[in-house]
């Protein structure tokens, strides 16, 4: 696992072993960054369910001024803090949590430019979790929400989120929500 572009590209990335994650495959990050080159510069970004940070490093490698990374395990949260001092990324970047994603969403109240939704695969609560992330206003006026799941559908809307691209990738979906400007 590696950083596939930006400044850090082709630095490796701690922890693809890691239990209970499974790291974001480098051919299906590349098409995501792709999708989404032109939010990333200076983005405020959260990366929910981090894992290793695969999605959050990738971001900042490519430009994002900062990102929160939350996980509800500590040795996910320690590989992420091990790889952002492998990388040589300043500390006032980064942010990094161990919280199960109820708990942090309930106390912080920073509005994210970017947020990645990249939770283990058993869960299927994106359908609920996208409304709540309107009423808690999380998502900046012209925020993105990007969905990596595998099971279930999500519909095109929710509330002044709107589906603006969905791609499938073998049994991976990727799905991509921009806040509607009112």
């Amino acid at each position: 696992m590696r950083i596939i572009s930006g400044k850090y590209k082709g630095k490796e990335i701690l922890g693809y072993q890691l239990e209970g994650t499974r790291p974001t495959q480098d051919r299906v990050k590349e098409s995501l960054f792709a999708m989404i080159q032109n939010e990333v510069g200076e983005a405020k970004v959260l990366d929910l369910f981090a894992g290793t940070g695969n999605l959050g490093l990738e971001a900042l490698s490519n430009g994002a001024r900062h990102c929160t990374f939350i996980d509800n395990n500590p040795k996910a949260t320690q590989t992420i803090k091990k790889n952002i001092a492998h990388l040589g990324i300043s500390q006032n970047q980064v942010s990094v949590i161990t919280s199960d994603y109820q708990s942090f969403l309930t106390q912080d109240k920073e509005p994210y430019d970017i947020i990645f939704l990249d939770p283990p695969y058993r869960y299927t609560f994106l359908s609920e979790l996208l409304p709540i992330l309107i009423q808690q206003n999380k998502v900046t006026p012209t925020g993105i929400v990007v969905c990596e799941y595998e099971n279930g559908n999500l519909d095109e809307r929710y509330q002044d989120l709107v589906l603006i691209k969905r791609r499938k990738y073998g049994y991976k979906q990727i799905a991509i929500f921009k806040r509607e400007e009112t």
